[in-house]
């Protein structure tokens, strides 16, 4: 039996709906019905567990189909977490405060080391954020109001990279922060750039109503100003990028392709932007219409938007990374596994940790061993050592 299958199975023998079994487990019934047709496949191994919990099953065994022992090794806590928590909690600083312009100097600097592809910048952005979140805070301290634009944008910067390396309940405080410097700031552009910010950490931890919600919200308060400039449009056209995300995950196909709609809109007037680091533009457009094709289970459709799309001019690794990983995990729902891998690889070329540290790429990975055969096992077994897959 499959994973989907044995999911389905237990469920039934415990006598839950799917409704009620989504309802136990805090998620949506559109992603527990992709996990039972095989389209999804959980990330973690305490996923599973809690699974195995809302099933009634005492071998977690005989749920994962596996050893729990051969199940991937999942990451521990990236060695620069405890410096960045340390850092984001400590009530006093002692740095020196600095200008808004210096600090937002220094910011822009990191979000663009943060967005190149090079094979340091985890190690780069993970060792300079400590001290810049300290000198943010003092700074903060000696005059809010020039220093919260910068601020707003390292705290948003912290929100991504504690994201990509799995603290994500430092990831929320981070977004929160955003919004109340952005709030300080009385910004428009960086208040609605601090709101996607949050929707997407709602987002990657399950809050699927809730980011469409703060995403929606932006957008609507943002739209009366879009007059003002071509910054505030990409913004516009990023919120509506992940609504329409959303609405593919709340099943609203419809609902899905009208924010779209309106995203490709702002894009051909925007052109390849990266306003508020936010990389948006006709690219990024495109690579979020085969992900709305991919969370609504149309995977052919996925596939052929996503064979046309050059990603080369996206202004972040980040969003290449992801387009190819995606690709990646379509192909192999869809058995095409030499494809799967060749998408795996030029993953892992752009950045290596990127792969490592990403749960979907980790458990693809982990599919494609399982039934590894001569026309991928070359190429498969050193990215699944490479990424801890197997040993």
């Amino acid at each position: 039996m499959t994973p989907g299958e044995r999911i389905k199975a237990l469920r039934e023998a415990a006598g839950l709906t799917q409704e009620q079994a989504a309802g136990l487990y805090g998620k949506s019934v559109s992603l527990w019905r992709k996990y039972e047709r095989d389209e999804r496949r959980p990330r973690e191994l305490a996923s599973w567990m809690e699974i195995a919990r809302i099933l009634r099953v005492r071998d977690l065994s005989q749920l994962v189909g596996r050893p729990v022992s051969a199940m991937p090794r999942e990451p521990q806590e990236h060695e620069s977490v405890s410096a960045i928590r340390n850092a984001m909690i400590t009530v006093i600083s002692d740095a020196d405060p600095v200008p808004g312009d210096e600090l937002g100097r220094s910011v822009e600097g990191l979000w663009d080391v943060w967005h190149a592809p090079t094979p340091w910048r985890y190690a780069r952005v993970g060792s300079e954020l400590p001290g810049l979140i300290a000198l943010t805070a003092a700074s903060l301290k000696a005059d809010r109001r020039s220093v919260s634009p910068a601020a707003c944008m390292l705290y948003q910067l912290t929100r991504a990279y504690l994201k990509r390396v799995g603290a994500r309940d430092l990831s929320l405080l981070a977004a929160e922060r955003a919004i109340r410097c952005a709030e300080d700031a009385d910004d428009p552009g960086l208040a609605a750039s601090a709101a996607w910010n949050m929707g997407q950490i709602l987002s990657t931890q399950g809050h699927t109503e809730e980011s469409r919600s703060v995403a929606a919200d932006a957008a609507r308060l943002l739209e009366r100003r879009l007059s003002d400039g071509g910054d505030l449009l990409a913004i516009f056209g990023a919120l509506h990028q992940l609504c329409a995300i959303q609405s593919a995950r709340l099943e609203r196909p419809d609902e899905a392709l009208r924010h779209l709609d309106v995203a490709a809109d702002a894009a051909r007037t925007t052109g390849e932007t990266n306003a508020y680091r936010t990389a948006f533009g006709p690219t990024n457009v495109a690579i979020h219409r085969a992900s709305v094709e991919r969370e609504l289970s149309r995977y052919g459709d996925a596939i052929r938007i996503a064979e046309r799309t050059d990603v080369s001019a996206a202004a972040s690794v980040e969003r290449r990374v992801t387009h190819h990983l995606d690709l990646a995990n379509s192909y192999a729902l869809r058995r095409n596994d030499v494809g799967a891998v060749a998408m795996l690889r030029r993953a892992f070329d752009a950045s290596p940790e990127e792969l490592r540290l990403n749960s979907l790429a980790r458990t693809t990975v982990a599919d494609l061993v399982d039934r590894e055969t001569a026309a991928t096992s070359a190429e498969l077994r050193p990215l699944a050592r490479a990424v801890g897959v197997i040993e």
